[in-house]
């Protein structure tokens, strides 16, 4: 998915913007790594409680 995103980022805008793009993925991923924690550990406390 980045490479045909970062592909057609450089057919429209430029390889000025490939930075940006890259940028974006890493702020995403990091996102979605925070959120596989909230998950996990709501996950973990609710099985507790079930106990």
């Amino acid at each position: 998915m980045g490479t045909t995103i970062g592909g057609w980022v450089i057919v429209t805008k430029g390889v000025e913007y490939i930075p940006w793009i890259g940028l974006v993925f890493g702020l995403l991923a990091f996102a979605m790594m925070i959120l596989k924690g909230i998950v996990g550990k709501r996950r973990q406390v609710l099985s507790a409680c079930q106990n």
